[in-house]
């Protein structure tokens, strides 16, 4: 039984909606619909939508149209599990050889020269057929020396094709639906040509006296369908003596062996329920390592799951789960063996050469995968010896490219073609590595060690070195070793480490120390390891490892307990000539480290900039206070207590050096002008109007004689200076203001008009 397999018609899908798609549909299989439309609309719908999401996830799943796509759960072929299972009940017979007591690790029948090529069965649900012709040539290849010249001339793997049509139009009987499916059993439920009891044979089959080559009766399945339906069988041209039925037939009943119901279908395994077992297992490698192909069916699903299967384009081993056993394909074993690193079948299809791994796929052996492994059957060549118990001759063993099965023994590969041998031949006569590749130069990475002219996955010695061409085995290690990542007892032998293990330690290179303490050695290429540091960084690859330096780097500046770090913990440091110290206060004086401002830079004296105290903080400049000498620092003071002075910059001093006058204890720069003519007409007003207020002051108070003496004497002095600047005026007003602050109890004594003068004077 076999689902069809459909050609593609490739969809936008940024430019279909449902709408769109369904009419394409539509067209694309001429269908037409009457009151259902709706219906198979919706069911469309939905499938096609599962493959516009794949198609989203994977841009290279082409977005196919099947005839079932209007159908939720419909399958080109319409054969059930079964109608099949009573068919090989009443028409079949239990394996007449026997289990071979040696069996080929792996066999593929390519190799063998016993399968012809897949070929394409299309639109037409036909792969029963296929699944037929493919045994029957089998059979045909496997009995090439006991064929007649006419057979044995056609007998080539590579151009033998038995006609699948010449079948299908002489099959005409209950189980036979054509292009809608059918039964490997039924079609090869064959009767010896005037058996006169074939009425007794369950469903009774079409006579079909020969096999007959495609070149006489080509596929053309749709064309030739009308002839079928109207029970119109194809009459063989060979000739007589060249008429072959390629197979061995046996009693049905045996009880009754005189009856002529004979069938040459043999029954290896079936099951609904059970699955083979691992005795199962062994007698289909049994008959394939005779060189004989085995007919199975399996479940590939229907709607999407139908279009995935029928679009697999190779390269993996395919695997669908069996919750429940059913069957709607039917394929061939054609070997077994490993295969990506799993045991395999060797599977042929029936979608041609471009499908899949050229035609072929793989299955993983006890997986059940696609309901597989619940049934197998075959036929027994017409000239074969029942009780033969040898393998088949292997062949050449050439296994190309994609559809490649893993060596038993040695092999070499050349152009993506791999050669497998059971010892490698004379080309290649000592090197061959652990998974068996003959080479004649050099070892392949999966065992690339050389050692007494082989190749091997370790060295005994445990230890190789690099040549620069190979890796040999050496007894130890003249300098240094890395322990080889594949292998732990295996040490690489070098001269400096490799960046990924970078650190030296005893004699071998490590990706860290064990002492947790690393140095730099510069202008080598590793890092020695060591047991302490006197200053250190945590390694950022690995946090438990140090590195250790002679001084802290730039870009960790503060040594703290030993560690390099950007920034000091502690929040204060001292300075030393190449490192930055840590600590947790400073003792004498400190600055806030302006590229840190969380540090404290200790310092035993105050330095430029830094030279001004404040209390212990060492500053630029003192922003609020006067300054003082003190001890070779300038310190920052409330006042100036030891000196009356303070010169421009704050400083207090102890007199005001050339350039400046003192003024209330304050050194003033001198600056030399002219007294402009209205300055001194405003302090002739003022000195005449003090004139009067202390003339009225000593006439009305009667002041000290000696009072009245200094102030005379003041105005006498005043009256006869002759100022030249501003500064000069400054000062005798000054002075005049200190009298004035004596006479002002009297003052106040006066009448309003002499107390707004005295104001005018302030």
């Amino acid at each position: 039984m076999l689902f069809m397999f459909l050609s593609c018609v490739q969809l936008d899908v940024s430019s279909h909606t449902c709408q769109q798609g369904f009419e394409q549909y539509k067209k694309q299989f001429n269908l037409k619909y009457k009151n259902e439309e709706r219906h198979h609309f919706d069911v469309f719908c939905q499938n096609y939508m599962k493959l516009v999401e794949r198609h989203s996830q994977d841009p290279d799943f082409h977005l196919d149209f099947t005839p079932e796509m209007d159908q939720l759960n419909a399958s080109s072929s319409t054969p059930t599990r079964l109608e099949t299972k009573e068919e090989i009940k009443y028409n079949s017979v239990r394996y007449p050889l026997f289990v071979m007591p040696t069996v080929y690790a792996s066999v593929d029948l390519r190799e063998m020269k016993l399968i012809t090529p897949p070929k394409q069965q299309g639109f037409c649900g036909s792969g029963y057929a296929f699944q037929t012709i493919a045994m029957m040539e089998n059979a045909v290849l496997r009995d090439k020396s006991n064929l007649n010249t006419f057979w044995q001339s056609y007998a080539d793997a590579s151009t033998l094709s038995l006609s699948e049509q010449f079948l299908m139009s002489n099959s005409i009987c209950d189980g036979c639906r054509y292009c809608e499916g059918g039964s490997f059993v039924v079609e090869q439920m064959l009767s010896v040509p005037g058996n006169s009891f074939s009425q007794y044979m369950i469903p009774t089959p079409a006579v079909i006296s020969t096999v007959e080559l495609t070149e006489h009766f080509p596929n053309d399945f749709v064309v030739k369908e009308a002839a079928w339906k109207a029970n119109t069988q194809v009459t063989s041209i060979l000739a007589t003596e060249n008429k072959l039925l390629p197979v061995k037939f046996f009693p049905v009943n045996k009880a009754f062996p005189w009856l002529w119901q004979q069938t040459p279908v043999v029954q290896l395994f079936d099951d609904d329920k059970t699955r083979f077992d691992a005795e199962n297992i062994r007698v289909i490698k049994s008959h394939l390592s005779r060189g004989l192909a085995v007919a199975v069916q399996m479940d590939i699903g229907t709607g999407v799951q139908a279009i995935l299967f029928k679009q697999f384009i190779g390269g993996e081993i395919l695997h669908r789960n069996c919750n429940t056993f059913n069957s709607n394909h039917a394929v061939t074993l054609v070997g077994y063996g490993m295969k990506y690193g799993k045991e395999v079948w060797v599977i042929k299809n029936s979608f041609g050469e471009q499908w899949g791994d050229k035609g072929y796929f793989f299955l993983e052996i006890g997986k059940d995968s696609f309901c597989l492994e619940h049934s197998a059957y075959a036929i027994i060549p017409k000239f074969f010896n029942l009780t033969e118990n040898i393998p088949y001759p292997k062949g050449d063993s050439q296994r190309g490219k994609s559809f490649t099965l893993d060596c038993d023994q040695y092999f070499t590969s050349v152009n993506e073609v791999t050669v497998c041998y059971d010892a490698c031949p004379p080309e290649h006569p000592v090197f061959y590595t652990m998974n068996n590749q003959c080479i004649s130069t050099q070892c392949p990475q999966s065992s690339i060690f050389k050692e007494n002219g082989q190749c091997v996955s370790r060295c005994s010695s445990g230890a190789y070195q690099f040549t620069g061409i190979d890796l040999l085995c050496v007894s130890s290690c003249a300098d240094m070793y890395l322990l080889n990542k594949l292998n732990q007892n295996s040490k690489q032998c070098i001269t400096s480490c490799p960046p990924h293990a970078p650190y030296y330690q005893h004699g071998r290179c490590v990706q860290r120390c064990e002492s947790g303490a690393y140095f730099v050695i510069h202008g080598k290429t590793q890092m020695t390891c060591q047991d302490y540091c006197v200053f250190y960084v945590l390694n950022a690859s690995n946090d438990n490892s140090k590195r250790c330096f002679s001084q802290c780097p730039s870009d960790l500046p503060y040594s703290e307990s030993g560690m390099c770090s950007a920034r000091c913990s502690s929040g204060s440091y001292s300075n030393t000539k190449d490192t930055k110290i840590c600590q947790n206060q400073c003792i004498y004086y400190h600055f806030t480290n302006t590229t840190n401002e969380n540090s404290q830079f200790c310092l035993d004296s105050c330095i430029d900039p830094y030279n001004f105290v404040d209390g212990i903080e060492c500053k630029k400049w003192c922003p609020f206070y006067k300054q003082i000498t003190t001890a070779g620092q300038f310190q920052c003071v409330g006042s100036c207590d030891l000196y009356e002075l303070v010169d421009k910059a704050q400083k207090c001093v102890e007199y005001c050096d050339s350039n400046y006058s003192n003024i209330d204890g304050q050194c003033v720069e001198k600056k030399s002008y002219s007294i402009q003519s209205s300055t001194l007409i405003l302090f002739t007003v003022e000195v005449v109007i003090v004139i009067i207020m202390i003339i009225i002051i000593v006439s009305i108070c009667q002041c000290n004689n000696k009072r009245k003496q200094q102030i005379v004497q003041n105005l006498a002095a005043i009256n006869q200076h002759n100022y030249t600047n501003m500064n000069e005026v400054k000062i005798a007003s000054y002075h005049i203001k200190k009298n004035l602050q004596v006479a002002s109890p009297l003052i106040q004594q006066l009448s309003p008009m002499i107390i707004d003068n005295s104001q005018l004077i302030e």
